[in-house]
């Protein structure tokens, strides 16, 4: 889309991105009528299943659907790239024309069938009768949408046209004045923009900020004279640059690219993959912090890279700094570009074969066509000695941002052996030297945010080598391409950068820099460059042994034989050969892998036919072999530690298997070799906190640390530890909740846990639908009971892929009360002769699924909760009970747009017998029910509540923080308890309502008032809870 954005762009797929059918929720009156297409009516139930249909999602056909929606969220997205891009598609049995989110969207499904439809919002013509639609386009850029009707009889009839795409604006030649002075003098910020704060400064360090303000002289260009003369032809797709891609008369390409950064463009490239937001960021709090943000990159780093490269031979790009005026050479994009500081480099592509600097090759090949390459044959290599020093000299000038689309391949041919050798090419240096991670502040995010860990800022040792190399896909790309590298291979390439680059190098490569920044800056930069470079050798030592763990080993998609060996010093040997006339041929693989470093290695032999032959496997490394396509020959001659994996339906031919384990299965991710989804491991810290009158102020955490091995589902296990701490009692909780992946089958093992201090409390005011609330005589405390509870759940997790959960188990909780003097609790069990300290052992099953449109103010969706189980006191055989939690939420919006909601939940409680604890109750109020009571405020054997929302979103607006959506909502309650042989037909109610900013529809801070006959309640916390 983005190559194409000056261009008349058709994406045609089957399913639309917009649309007002049955598959976008507006059904017909005969479908609610007829529902399942019969002869017989169904009104009410037809009703009940069009409304599940709508908002369950439970269809992969409809737009409600959890996939569908994703697809629609990202596509959509990535349209607004775009000026010129149509939606065409089927699906529904209708004709419709939609424009949304600036988009034209043509539904022609109905040319066999007749369909219902609705106009709403962004239609702009629907019909449900039989015919079809054409799309012209012009050769000024217009073009133009016509439905046609027809008939039974094949009469058609005209029944709409639009304009869907105006003409292309005539851009005549601005005047522009060509007489630029030789040099201009600019900044990249203005003073204004980096005069900070000592506090600002405080949080958020010095940075590089200075240097951004510092006006630096710069010659000016005009384009149509620069390499043979320049023309614009489409914008750059960065993450974070503005640039523009220049190609001269004889073809070849250059990339134009501003020194300032768009945050804007880095909000919407990485934050926002399923929203647009250009725009709504425009002069906010946000935008200016994240620029400031970008001072910790320098921004005349890349013009040193040059110099530092051809002392150790690696290949790079030749940027020159020039301001660049307004001009005819970039008149189509005058809105966005000129007037400021620009670098100019050639593109990494095709075409510049009389570059030195880029070993002369004529052909650049992208990271992904060569990894499609490397599996096909094995004549096609990557020279990864070449991408190994490459990748040690990132790490030592602190490049963190090295993903797939960072490099680019030189193509070159080595007659003599008949091979094809790829060289990398790095680019995009605007990381090196970069001190992201600088001030207290992103320090600490740097530390526990996993995403931003490879930040960590230009040091004079790495603080984290797993940290720094944390990008998914940069780790990714190291373990498919270094797999047979030797920790002797990254020691002799550490050493060949630390001889070959020294100070003499180091300050010829910074008399790049403008003699206007060449200061106490640049001092310190080389200092610590050095300082790096000393390091280095630890750095690939450490690496080495980081991507080593759990090596990739692959065949190619042509017939491969591997032998696995034990050698005699405890490491296993594996080589890896071509079959040519069913005999070994070339060795394509060749490497020893020692257990001090290695854990499992992962061998895919890929398509066609492979043989895999193990034998003396006595080593402590395990095996995981993993056959792909066709039919696979397992010689399996010493089968201990070895894992095979292959497709259940399709044949392959076994010997000698013994004792390896089988995983014959049809599961897509565990067959299927995808090297750029490889995922490394993870850790994540969050904050919480929250307030209501019986907790109080709520602050805690969860961290969660997620390990990505060979089968996920949906990761290998996760470790989940959190706590909270409640001001209002001084209590807290801990907890720690494991899961790890297919313990059975597809069923993962968990292991749920709790513990909560003497302090920790919950409510309890006396059993029964009738009981008082004393907290205005007696204060809150004295129906506040201290609750000392040790919780394990072993249990087994089903996930389904569209939402759905299932997990049953068993349960142990000992469970202690004080019998704190002056409170209800103290005369409850002198009454009842109850004891305080008790353990009970269980099992319990759950079921949950939810969709919706939208997490933070959901205007379709559905969630549901069936909680079953049975506890028995361990003291007391018999005092048991069984107990059943449905629940049932619904959101629907009632205008088309999504502005006005009505949501609702309905809960019940039932506990079977009566060997129930009073905090084993059947309670409501507060947090679980009743918003007007207090927490647990009743408790009986069995309850029921329904909460609903009437919720309306006001508007969004800009803020000087963020984009923000502002709303308020009304809502009424009610429930009650039930307690056998009391005598009660009381139904309690509470009502009230609130506000409501939902932020950039990531989440809903709410701030509430509801009120019962107790008195006021208010809240304020995350989420509307249902």
């Amino acid at each position: 889309i983005k190559k194409n954005a000056n261009t008349t762009t058709i994406l045609a797929l089957h399913h639309p991105m917009f649309s007002y059918g049955p598959h976008g929720g507006q059904f017909s009156v005969k479908k609610h009528l007829y529902p399942s297409g019969g002869k017989f009516p169904l009104p009410g139930i037809g009703n009940l299943v069009n409304f599940l249909r709508k908002t369950t999602g439970a269809s992969p056909e409809d737009l409600q659907n959890k996939r569908y929606q994703e697809l629609r969220n990202r596509i959509v997205t990535l349209a607004q790239n775009s000026e010129k891009v149509i939606f065409a598609s089927g699906h529904e049995h209708t004709l419709q024309y939609i424009v949304e989110e600036n988009t034209p969207q043509i539904v022609s499904g109905a040319g066999a069938k007749e369909g219902a439809t609705r106009l709403l919002n962004g239609s702009r013509f629907s019909t449900g009768q039989m015919g079809y639609a054409t799309l012209e386009i012009y050769t000024d850029g217009s073009s133009r949408v016509r439905f046609y009707g027809v008939t039974v009889d094949g009469t058609e009839e005209f029944l709409y046209t639009s304009e869907v795409l105006a003409a292309k604006r005539d851009n005549k030649l601005a005047v522009y004045d060509t007489n630029f002075p030789p040099e201009v003098k600019a900044s990249i910020y203005t003073n204004e923009e980096v005069d900070k704060s000592w506090f600002f400064k405080s949080i958020w360090g010095e940075r590089y900020r200075d240097v951004y303000a510092v006006k630096v002289a710069a010659p000016t260009v005009d384009l149509d004279t620069l390499f043979g003369g320049l023309k614009a032809v489409r914008k750059g797709g960065g993450h974070q640059s503005k640039s523009l891609r220049l190609v001269n008369k004889e073809g070849k390409e250059y990339v134009m690219r501003a020194l300032r950064k768009s945050a804007e463009i880095y909000l919407q490239s990485m934050a926002f993959k399923e929203q647009y937001v250009v725009g709504e960021f425009e002069d906010t709090f946000t935008e200016s912090l994240l620029e400031d943000f970008y001072t910790g990159s320098h921004p005349y780093a890349p013009f040193t890279i040059g110099e530092l490269s051809d002392a150790v031979g690696i290949y790079h790009t030749n940027p020159k700094l020039y301001y660049i005026p307004k001009q005819n050479a970039i008149k189509d994009f005058d809105d966005d570009f000129g007037d400021e500081l620009y670098m100019i480099e050639e593109r990494t592509d095709s075409g510049h074969g009389d570059l030195k600097s880029f070993g002369y090759s004529n052909t650049l090949e992208s990271t992904d066509d060569i990894l499609k390459k490397l599996r096909t044959d094995e004549k096609y290599l990557v020279d990864n000695a070449e991408y190994l020093k490459a990748r040690l000299f990132d790490m030592m000038i602190g490049d963190w941002d090295r993903h797939t689309d960072q490099w680019r391949w030189a193509r070159f041919k080595d007659k003599e052996n008949d091979k094809i050798i790829f060289r990398p090419v790095p680019r995009d240096r605007d990381q090196a030297f970069s001190i992201m991670g600088d001030g207290p502040l992103m320090n600490l995010i740097t530390r526990i945010v996993p995403g931003l860990t490879l930040m960590e800022g230009f040091n004079e040792e790495i603080r984290s080598v797993k940290g720094f190399n944390g990008s998914p896909k940069t780790f990714a790309l190291d373990m498919v391409l270094l797999p047979e590298t030797t920790l002797d291979d990254w020691r002799t390439q550490a050493k060949f950068i630390q001889d070959n680059i020294d100070e003499a190098v180091i300050d010829r490569a910074f008399e790049a820099f403008p003699r206007e920044v060449q200061g106490e800056t640049i001092a310190k930069i080389k200092k610590t460059l050095l300082a790096r470079k000393r390091n280095l050798m630890q750095t690939a030592e450490e690496y080495y042994s980081l991507i080593n763990k759990y090596p990739i080993v692959t065949g190619t998609d042509k017939d491969d034989y591997f032998t696995i060996s034990q050698l005699p010093d405890g490491k296993t040997l594996i080589v890896g050969n071509r079959i040519k006339n069913g005999k070994k041929g070339e060795v394509f693989f060749n490497k020893t892998f020692d257990p001090k470093i290695t854990k499992e290695i992962w061998l895919y032999g890929l398509d066609d036919d492979d043989q895999f032959e193990v034998h003396e496997k006595k080593g402590r490394i395990k095996i995981r072999l993993v056959g792909g396509q066709n039919n696979d020959v397992y010689d399996v001659i010493d089968s201990r530690g070895v894992y095979i994996y292959d497709h259940k339906v399709k044949k392959n031919t076994f010997k000698n298997i013994k004792t390896a384990k089988m995983r014959l299965t049809n599961e897509y991710e565990t067959n299927t070799y995808q090297p750029i989804q490889l995922k490394s491991s993870s850790n994540q810290f969050i904050p919480t906190i929250g307030s209501n009158p019986d907790d109080g102020f709520k602050i805690g955490f969860a961290n969660v640390y997620t390990f990505n091995g060979f089968r996920q589902n949906p990761f290998t296990s996760q470790h989940t530890v959190n706590a909270s701490f409640y001001f209002a009692t001084k209590g807290f909780d801990l907890g720690y909740k494991g899961e790890f992946a297919n313990a059975i089958g597809r069923a993962n093992f968990e292991l749920d846990t709790r513990f909560t201090s003497p302090n920790y409390s919950k409510n309890f005011f006396g059993l029964g639908n009738e009981t008082v609330n004393p907290d205005d005589e007696l204060g809150m405390d004295y129906n506040r009971v201290k609750l000392q509870t040790l919780k394990l759940a072993p249990a087994l997790v089903w996930r389904g892929d569209l939402g759905s959960k299932f997990r049953t188990g068993v349960t142990y909780e000992k469970i202690e009360v004080e019998e704190t003097e002056n409170r209800f609790i103290n005369t409850f069990f002198d009454t009842s002769g109850e004891e305080s300290n008790k353990s009970f052992i269980g099992a319990e099953a759950e079921y949950t699924y939810s969709n919706s449109d939208n997490t933070a103010f959901p205007t379709l969706g559905m969630a549901t909760s069936l909680h079953i189980g049975y506890k028995s006191n361990i003291d007391n055989g018999n005092q048991n009970f069984g107990y059943i939690i449905p629940s049932l939420s619904f959101a629907h919006k009632l205008v088309s747009n999504g502005r006005l909601v009505l949501a609702t939940k309905l809960k019940a409680h039932f506990n079977i017998g009566d060997g129930y604890e009073f905090y084993q109750g059947a309670s409501i109020g507060g947090i679980d029910g009743l918003r007007g009571f207090r927490n647990q405020r009743f408790t009986g054997k069995k309850s029921y509540y329904q909460n609903t929302d009437l919720r309306f979103r006001i508007k969004r607006f800009k803020t000087g923080l963020l984009p923000l959506t502002m709303g308020v909502y009304t809502g009424f309650d009610y429930g009650r308890v039930w307690l056998p042989n009391e005598d009660s037909d009381t139904w309690h109610t509470s009502y009230g309502g609130g506000f409501f900013l939902n932020a950039t529809d990531i989440v809903s801070m709410t701030l509430a008032y509801f009120e019962s006959i107790d008195g006021p309640r208010f809240t304020f916390g995350v989420g509307f809870g249902f």
